[in-house]
């Protein structure tokens, strides 16, 4: 069930990329450096509704992953999904999997505990493509809604597109326009990350700094 933002306080903010610059920012506002298994990946649309339907099984398999061609980021053969932080532009896709199998083993187990649990949950995707945005938004959240039986949920997706600023009038998303730094940073402009959720009741540093100095 989607949650109201007027009413529900979140017990969790999980980044959906669709870059870095998505979980960079969560941890940046609420202090919770809690990993998913989207926080470094880049992440696509259709790829993203497909990890979500299988709970990430399968997400990191070996088997899945190629280096392009031209020499682009190691990437999912299914998803399409990309790893450009686990992977040097010369190493060997075998040995330098072995050294990050466990720790995305890990965020999918952490994935499906988050699924299975009851912590009410605000899901942010920020979303680069040039897809039908709306359609692709109101996709995720119907997605979320089928394998989220037992707690509440929103979606904030927020885009390039200035339009975007317009509320699309989707139940249980809310919607927003992201603008980047120019030149551009990967982690994104502090400021427009801050007033995109400032009217969400969840977690943040400067609220976990004023009660423990108390």
């Amino acid at each position: 069930m989607q949650a109201s933002t007027s009413d529900q306080r979140f017990d969790r903010v999980v980044g959906l990329g669709y870059s870095c610059q998505t979980a960079h920012q969560i941890r940046r506002i609420t202090g919770d450096e809690t990993a998913y298994p989207l926080d470094w990946v880049v992440t696509y649309n259709t790829g993203l509704l497909t990890c979500i339907a299988n709970d990430f099984d399968g997400f990191f398999d070996l088997e899945q992953l190629h280096r392009p061609t031209d020499g682009a980021s190691v990437t999912h053969a299914v998803t399409d999904m990309e790893f450009p932080h686990e992977f040097s532009a010369d190493a060997d896709v075998v040995a330098e999997h072995a050294n990050h199998a466990g720790r995305y083993a890990a965020v999918g187990r952490r994935w499906v505990d988050l699924m299975d649990g009851t912590d009410s949950v605000l899901f942010v995707r920020e979303d680069r493509s040039t897809d039908d945005i709306p359609r692709a938004a109101e996709a995720l959240r119907v997605a979320l809604a089928a394998r989220l039986t037992h707690q509440r949920f929103h979606l904030l997706y927020v885009t390039n597109r200035p339009a975007d600023a317009a509320d699309w009038g989707l139940d249980g998303i809310t919607n927003g326009y992201l603008s980047q730094l120019d030149p551009y940073e990967w982690q994104g402009d502090d400021r427009q990350w801050t007033r995109l959720l400032a009217d969400f009741d969840i977690p943040r540093v400067a609220a976990t700094a004023s009660a423990s100095s108390r």
